[in-house]
């Protein structure tokens, strides 16, 4: 019998976040267009940290907002602009921290193609 690799059990459930008492779906795993997005948009917050150009950083937190939230829910950038600014970072910090428990799992590592 041909050995068959479950992929299933590297992918993790949507994250939900309730704002306003509606619950938003934010998911674990993206297309590679998305992840080019939010990869240049924190590259570009990166770099807006080091000038203190606080308007330029909300405005790019609002970004990678509206792009986590607009892949699952019927959303648009205006919602994301009234949200507050504390929801936002916590959002992101709450997605950014599941991402890095995700690429540590070690069911990663149990692939055979992942072993040495």
């Amino acid at each position: 019998m041909a050995e068959i690799i479950d992929l299933d059990i590297l992918v993790s459930e949507d994250i939900s976040f309730k704002i306003g008492g509606e619950i938003y779906k934010v998911p674990t795993s993206y297309n590679t267009e998305t992840v080019l997005k939010m990869y240049h948009l924190q590259q570009e917050a990166e770099k807006v940290k080091k000038t203190n150009n606080v308007e330029n950083g909300f405005e790019l937190q609002d970004k990678m907002v509206y792009l986590l939230l607009s892949e699952l829910n019927d959303i648009d950038e205006l919602f994301v602009r009234k949200l507050h600014v504390t929801q936002k970072t916590a959002l992101l910090n709450y997605y950014q921290n599941r991402m890095i428990e995700i690429n540590s799992n070690p069911n990663s590592n149990s692939l055979p193609s992942q072993q040495q």
